[in-house]
């Protein structure tokens, strides 16, 4: 499915209405009036690398969320962040010991074959479970997972109000105590994405 098709079902979802701030690595001169995104060549998954995206561009980009991620953490008081409605998509690709290759089966029938650092990755997500306990300086993998589509989760810290969900296509819902939204700002910014980028008035 195109990026502008999965925003207009996105756009309708009672859901969003919910969160608060939605991050992303879309600039906002290209969305139209009804927020849709408009530039159909956009990569928008971890397995269009080779295709449409370069590794080290993908990689540069995936540090940009992790950094924005932790620093938000950290700002919000968050030494511990709990992992809720888990659900592993992947990991029945690798078993404890590695066998390789391993691939994955696209959409237009091409395979994705999985480097050794996605291996580890998916090894590392099936000691993941419903309610895991991650502090925030060993989040770095599981932001890693979610980005990749290899895990669905919520990250939350219930006590300080702050909630992080990945919807899909390289958006990030946030919500977080009113406070600390003009500061949240800042550090979308510094990490080169944009904060509420449907929204015009948004544009950095």
């Amino acid at each position: 499915m195109k990026l502008k098709e999965k925003m207009a079902t996105r756009s309708n979802s009672l859901q969003w209405g919910h969160n608060e701030f939605e991050i992303a690595k879309y600039h906002p001169s290209k969305y139209n009036g009804e927020g849709v995104y408009t530039d159909d060549n956009e990569w928008t998954d971890y397995f269009d690398v080779g295709e449409s995206v370069t590794l080290c561009h993908y990689l540069e980009m995936e540090m940009r969320y992790i950094n924005t991620i932790i620093q938000i953490l950290e700002l919000t008081d968050c030494s511990f962040v709990t992992l809720v409605n888990y659900y592993n998509l992947r990991g029945y690709l690798v078993e404890r010991k590695k066998n390789r290759p391993v691939s994955i089966k696209l959409n237009n029938g091409k395979y994705f074959y999985l480097s050794d650092e996605d291996i580890q990755l998916l090894l590392f997500s099936k000691v993941l479970k419903e309610n895991s306990r991650i502090s925030v300086g060993k989040l770095g993998n599981i932001i890693k997972l979610l980005l990749r589509n290899y895990i669905n989760a919520t990250i939350c810290n219930e006590s300080r109000k702050v909630y992080l969900e990945f919807p899909g296509s390289y958006y990030l819902w946030l919500k977080c105590p009113v406070q600390y939204h003009t500061t949240v700002s800042g550090i979308v910014k510094s990490n080169s994405l944009f904060l509420n980028p449907r929204n015009s008035s948004s544009c950095q």
